[in-house]
């Protein structure tokens, strides 16, 4: 359906390939399966891979809190409502990822910042305790001894509780856990059990049989998206980043071919912005050749980048700013020749009046070697 082309953004290209765009254009989102979707932001220098996963299948037990009078003594708020999410919730859907992380980066410290755990037997039979027993204690609680301890103590764990209520976000925290530094490019990985307010309406109507909405997010906060442990880590966790991509960098070009070719100016502007070397009669000529012999927009592109390749070539080996010097028609014929058939396309390009044959076939042999 698509023609493929290279997504330079997913690829890390270089600054001189291709410059800095508007950040509104670096945010989009996948959808995975039912339950599980993707969103990646990238603001400036730091990517944010927002992994979400709707917990709707998992038991919860509610109550009604002592909020209404313990919120007159406490700092911070608590909700109106005790809940409590099974033990299953940690054991399927959090411990795997403890799991993927060993399996990736290692035996690395994953600390565990935020989690009720609910001892008893049963809704009417428990009662919480949270990390902060531990540091209170001068120990580090992490999500591995927290695996740990849920191993070997199941028949004593009902589940976890509501550990935080963030009244200026609207979200009840269940469980907070990261991973900071595990490689060069990895700033942090986080693991979040929330269940936001603002979105109780949406699982009421969509889901009836429940009204809590436990949502599973997988924060990764990275530099480079295409980094070789980022990539086996979310292989882990069943997201088929190939296909995203794919799908996204194909339907995206195959857009912008349309609209490059049906105006002249979108070709101008976006072969400029590829290849900012090219100097603006550079453009203009190309163009006018493009239009002339109604070429395409895969061998304007190419034109562009065999003579992009040949400026480069000079400014490096030269050391010579080749950028404002403009490059002759007969060398531009000679790439858009090489193009065409690169492309497989069987035509004679026309030459101008004072365009030789000979200059060009003698481009030809150069712009080859590209």
């Amino acid at each position: 359906m698509f023609s493929k082309k290279v997504d330079k953004w997913r690829m890390g290209a270089k600054p001189e390939d291709k410059p800095e765009v508007d950040s509104a254009s670096k945010k989009y989102r996948a959808a995975v399966d039912k339950n599980t979707s993707v969103e990646i932001i990238k603001d400036r220098e730091v990517i944010y891979w927002i992994i979400k996963k709707d917990l709707l299948d998992y038991e919860t037990f509610i109550s009604a809190s002592e909020a209404p009078v313990s919120n007159l003594f406490t700092r911070e708020p608590d909700s109106f409502e005790s809940c409590v999410a099974e033990r299953a919730i940690l054991e399927k859907e959090i411990f795997p990822i403890a799991d993927a992380i060993k399996t990736v980066f290692g035996q690395q410290p994953m600390e565990l910042d935020k989690i009720s755990i609910i001892i008893g037997s049963g809704e009417n039979d428990h009662v919480s305790l949270d990390e902060t027993d531990l540091k209170n204690a001068r120990v580090e609680p992490t999500l591995f001894g927290l695996q740990d301890f849920i191993e070997k103590n199941k028949d004593g764990i009902m589940g976890f509780g509501i550990r935080e209520f963030e009244t200026d976000k609207g979200n009840l925290i269940f469980l907070k856990t990261k991973l900071v530094r595990p490689t060069k490019n990895i700033i942090s990985i986080e693991i979040n059990v929330i269940s936001s307010i603002q979105q109780r309406g949406f699982y009421l109507q969509k889901e009836s049989h429940t009204w809590v909405g436990l949502q599973k997010y997988v924060i990764i906060k990275t530099t480079q998206i295409d980094d070789e442990k980022l990539l086996s880590f979310l292989k882990e966790l069943d997201i088929n980043w190939e296909i995203i991509f794919l799908r996204r960098t194909l339907a995206v070009n195959d857009w912008l071919e349309i609209e490059c070719e049906r105006n002249a100016s979108n070709l101008k502007s976006h072969l400029r912005f590829v290849h900012p070397i090219l100097g603006y009669m550079d453009i203009q000529n190309i163009v006018k050749v493009v239009e002339a012999n109604q070429l395409s927009f895969k061998v304007a592109s190419r034109t562009a980048e065999l003579l992009s390749k040949q400026k480069k070539e000079i400014l490096n080996n030269e050391n010579v700013d080749v950028t404002y010097q403009p490059i002759e028609m007969a060398e531009i014929v000679a790439a858009a020749r090489l193009a065409a058939a690169y492309h497989g396309i069987k035509r004679e390009i026309k030459l101008d009046a004072d365009v030789r044959l000979e200059d060009v076939l003698r481009f030809e042999k150069i712009l080859a070697n590209y």
